[in-house]
């Protein structure tokens, strides 16, 4: 389990998912990020709110218990090609 290349890398405000419920756990919001579309490292922190290096944390710990894809391609954000970070496999 855990990343399958170097380990790399939510948000102090609330975001709501489903039916409203608010997500404010920055693991919780980053494993929803992940699920969403395979995303940079940068965008990841962007999104939640949360330095490069904190991200980077988070997601070597959600790595020690739910399998992350990670690749290289164009991020689904930013659109520039970098190490993508996803729950999904990468579709080729």
């Amino acid at each position: 389990m855990g990343l399958r290349t170097s380990p790399w890398t939510v948000s102090r405000c609330a975001i709501h998912v489903g039916r409203g419920r608010p997500v404010s756990d920055p693991a919780e919001l980053i494993t929803l990020l992940m699920l969403e579309r395979p995303l940079c490292l940068d965008c990841i922190s962007d999104q939640a709110n949360l330095s490069s290096e904190d991200t980077k944390r988070r997601v070597e710990t959600i790595g020690r218990t739910i399998e992350i894809h990670a690749g290289e391609d164009r991020c689904g954000s930013c659109g520039r090609f970098r190490t993508l970070f996803s729950l999904r496999p990468f579709e080729r």
